[in-house]
């Protein structure tokens, strides 16, 4: 099979998944469009359902309740034919029948109880003349008013809560004259809630009423709205007396079916979640669309096989190839038969890989020279901050008359560059290290007359194991400066150098001076120069860390011990290496 016929077949292959892909979208999107539409449609017909059924039940219980308020107004209608005992009896057998019932009580217009079942222990008339049942019954503007929820406020001390349905009546006093009466009849919230509870809708529909100036009657959230944890929007439903419409509240689609509560001008309001019932509907519907597309895809797959083997094959040669890179293999291997898109692929990332290859060799070359260039740039910190403390003591000395101590310092301030210039090289012995740290404290011991002295020490195997030069001096001029010149005694200065495991060299410097804090010594200890260059302090011990860190790797480097006047311990930790001939002595003395 030639390239041309290749690129048809992997162009015709290309072609049928494609046309596979669409045709199960198009069938899939139909068919769920389809599914939505449809449980759409139960939704709203199940929501509609259920208000309707909690209507009915709340307009039972309204006409049960109203059936009691006429009976009961028969019996005041003529209160001079009637014992008020025998009236009260009649009354409280009610309310031992109707748990449901929690007062039935008849007042005059002046709110002057004339008979009923809390007659006793009633709070004073100006109190229940003000209440909104009483007064909406009396204005006369309607038959009859039904209250939403709230506290009971006829006795001190009990305080159920009730929902009030109060009218107007005529009666016949005990002198024969006509007069207008309140009648009110409390039933329990419990009621309403209970016969609510029933008014589920999906896993987080509800249902609650209103009335008609859309205060809230009942809530199953009343709790939370009391605590304003929660509100319910009800401007919408100003517009909307009766019947079902959407809205769309803080990107939540609600579907709000609306229905008249015959009897009490109230209306209860049922609230879905049609995305929520949607999604649960969903499941099933997409459990057998999966399995339809698996089918599908299935059967697609088989088809295809060998096609899509023969796309694949030369890919995965270039993926190896890629691999191949991840591991620092810079030798691309040649593809055989392949479309011409993929050999123009695999040609590119030849090239690229060769570029890749000798950038990579440019870019760790200049790393090295980098990293030689900041070691470079640290000695060269440390070398000048060293040359003035010391020239600074061959000033004193001179000033002072003492030549014999200027030619001792001189002559070992000569010793000191001798190691520290070491024509270049950067590395040099342990014992060279001490010797070098041993001729700075000659000369700053001369400086500072019985000021303190120092004890250096050094395991015999060690002695010519090599390390970067410079890392004691800057620690032990930290000493004398920040923590032996301070004190009214003597100080004294230890150094050892011991092999330390079976890899490591420690050189510990320890002396009795002032000590420091935890925080001075944690801000010795930091890597960011940035921090430093700050802070004004701990330069030479940064350099000293940064060095050993650059040089040896994040695990070796200085740690610090101390107290307040106790003292102080340095130890640095470097990496037990190879011995070396000393440098002094190839260089020349």
């Amino acid at each position: 099979m030639n390239t041309k016929e290749a690129s048809i077949n992997n162009i015709f292959s290309r072609i049928l998944i494609s046309f596979t892909i669409i045709v199960v979208l198009v069938v899939t999107i139909t068919i769920t469009f389809q599914f939505y539409k449809s449980t759409k449609n139960n939704i709203e017909i199940n929501t509609t359902q259920t208000v309707i059924q909690a209507n009915r039940s709340i307009t039972s219980f309204i006409s049960s309740v109203m059936q009691i308020g006429d009976t009961t107004e028969d019996y005041c209608t003529n209160l001079n034919q009637f014992d008020k005992s025998s009236i009260e009896n009649k009354l409280n057998t009610i309310i031992d029948s109707r748990t449901d019932i929690v007062t039935i009580d008849f007042f005059k217009s002046d709110g002057e109880i004339i008979v009923g079942t809390t007659a006793n222990n009633l709070r004073e008339k100006n109190e229940i003349i003000n209440q909104n049942w009483f007064k909406n019954a009396l204005k006369g503007n309607v038959d009859y008013y039904f209250t939403r929820a709230h506290v009971q406020r006829l006795a001190p001390l009990r305080y159920p809560w009730v929902i009030s349905y109060s009218k107007s009546f005529n009666y016949i006093d005990e002198n024969g004259n006509s007069q207008i009466g309140i009648m009110l009849i409390d039933f329990s919230y419990t009621k309403l809630k209970e016969i609510m509870s029933y008014a589920t809708i999906g896993k987080t529909g509800y249902a609650f009423i209103i009335d008609d100036n859309n205060n809230i009657v009942f809530h199953p959230k009343q709790t939370l709205i009391n605590y304003d944890q929660f509100s319910e929007n009800t401007d919408d439903i100003k517009k909307e007396i009766y019947g079902m419409f959407y809205s769309t509240e803080k990107n939540i689609t609600k579907l709000k079916v609306i229905q008249t509560i015959d009897y009490t001008r109230w209306r209860i309001v049922g609230i879905a979640f049609p995305n929520e019932m949607l999604l649960e509907s969903f499941t099933s519907f997409t459990i057998a669309i999966l399995i339809i597309l698996t089918a599908s895809v299935l059967i697609t797959i088989l088809i295809a096989k060998v096609i899509s083997n023969y796309i694949t094959s030369p890919i995965r040669i270039l993926e190896k190839q890629m691999e191949n890179i991840h591991k620092n293999s810079f030798i691309p291997q040649p593809i055989g038969r392949a479309s011409l898109e993929v050999k123009s692929l695999s040609n590119s990332f030849v090239d690229m890989s060769i570029r890749m290859k000798d950038l990579m060799e440019k870019i760790i070359e200049e790393q090295e020279l980098k990293r030689k260039s900041e070691l470079d740039a640290l000695q060269a910190k440390i070398n000048p901050h060293f040359l003035y403390n010391t020239l600074d003591s061959v000033i004193w000395l001179a000033e002072q008359g003492d030549d014999e101590g200027v030619i001792t310092l001189v002559t070992a301030l000569a010793k000191l560059f001798r190691i520290s210039i070491s024509k270049g090289h950067e590395v040099i012995t342990i014992e060279e290290e001490l010797e070098h740290c041993r001729n700075y404290l000659v000369i700053q011991k001369m400086r500072y007359v019985d000021k303190f002295t120092f004890n250096i020490s050094i395991e015999e195997d060690i002695k010519l194991c090599k390390t970067i030069k410079l890392i004691t001096q800057p620690i032990v001029e930290n000493s004398i400066y920040h923590g032996i010149k301070y004190l009214m005694d003597p100080g004294v200065i230890n150094i050892r150098a011991q092999k330390f495991g079976e890899d490591k060299i420690q050189i510990i410097i320890s002396d009795n001076g002032t000590g420091m804090s935890e925080k001075i010594k944690q801000s010795l200890l930091i890597t960011d120069k940035k921090q430093h260059i700050k802070d004004g302090n701990g330069i030479g011990v940064y350099n000293v860390n940064l060095r050993l860190k650059l040089a040896y790797g994040e695990e070796y480097g200085l740690s610090i011990e101390s107290e307040i006047d106790e003292g102080t311990e340095v130890t640095i930790t470097i990496p037990l290496q190879e011995k070396i001939n000393q440098i002094t002595q190839t260089t020349g003395k």
